[in-house]
């Protein structure tokens, strides 16, 4: 009988701690670029999860199979391995995350494999657009094809009911390593006269 092997998302290995690529390829997507708000270039991780914004978006993971002896910190991360840690104080995410209570529910998939982007891709952004929600699609587009690529399962995309001008998109669903949410920010419309 062969001993099953649970995977993990994240390893210790020469003295650091190191995602591997089905996790780090979402975060790092979303890991801020530009040196003019240097913390949120970093990883957070408190309490299981690991968080990462950027300027209009944002990724919380909430990872299963962690080492307990993970340190929560804001940790630099270079070709997946987390160097840390890193000083000042991460933006308070949780007050940019809409509540599911407070969202409507708009569009539900079981699964998106990997043909989803002949017609899905289309079904998502009417589905958004019929509620009222502009987002820069790519963006969207982008941390989807990493979520496939994990194999995530039970999609969810709510919009939550706040004016439209800061209504936010909060997708959920499940990978391997572990519950994605992730929020993005509408793009801003004027009307012309």
């Amino acid at each position: 009988m062969m001993k099953q092997v649970k995977r993990s998302a994240i390893r210790y290995d020469a003295g650091h701690w190191h995602i591997t690529k089905p996790l780090r390829m979402p975060l790092s997507t979303l890991m801020a670029k530009e040196n003019t708000r240097y913390i949120i270039s970093g990883i957070y991780y408190l309490e299981y999860a690991l968080v990462v914004p950027d300027r209009r978006r944002l990724l919380k993971v909430s990872i299963t199979n962690i080492p307990p002896k993970m340190k929560s910190m804001i940790y630099k991360c270079v070709d997946g391995w987390l160097l840390g840690p890193m000083d000042g104080n991460f933006p308070k995410y949780q007050e940019i995350i809409p509540s599911i209570e407070e969202s409507t529910l708009v569009a539900e998939f079981d699964a998106l494999g990997h043909e989803y982007r002949k017609t899905g891709e289309q079904e998502i952004l009417a589905k958004l657009a019929n509620a009222e929600y502009y987002c820069e699609a790519i963006m969207l587009l982008e941390i989807l094809a990493h979520l496939v690529k994990s194999h995530g399962t039970q999609y969810k995309f709510y919009v939550a009911k706040s004016d439209p001008s800061n209504r936010a998109l909060l997708l959920t669903c499940n990978c391997w390593f572990g519950t994605v949410a992730y929020v993005q920010m509408p793009v801003y419309l004027t009307k012309k006269g």
